[in-house]
């Protein structure tokens, strides 16, 4: 994703912010290409502070105080939701560049060309 969406984030604080932002595209990326038995993982690295939260108030991760989570304090609401199930194929339309895709629970609609998303949760 281009790094004019949010500039590059440089600290931790700024990671956070970025890592809440940005994770549309890509859950609606999933989405559209899911199937039995696929899962997601989302992170910034494989180091820990890249996807355990940290304590609420230092953002300390829990044993390493001296790392700063880059997880949103609020640990991406997106995830919590249950999409549901799938109702039916990732429908894409190739002069468009668009995908869209129903669960029962979300409507996912992606935009490659524009590198945009939305989720529209029932």
């Amino acid at each position: 994703m281009p790094n004019g969406w949010n500039g590059t984030p440089q600290t931790p604080a700024e990671l956070r912010a970025a890592a809440g932002k940005l994770i549309t595209f890509p859950l609606a990326t999933f989405l559209c290409a899911a199937n039995a038995n696929w899962h997601l993982d989302f992170t910034w690295g494989y180091e820990i502070q890249h996807f355990v939260p940290g304590d609420p108030t230092t953002h300390a991760v829990p044993g390493q105080p001296h790392l700063q989570s880059m997880v949103p304090d609020d640990w991406y609401p997106e995830l919590r939701k249950p999409p549901g199930t799938p109702l039916g194929e990732c429908q894409h339309d190739g002069t468009t560049g668009t995908f869209r895709r129903e669960w029962s629970g979300v409507s996912v609609f992606l935009d490659v060309r524009e590198e945009t998303a939305e989720l529209r949760w029932k």
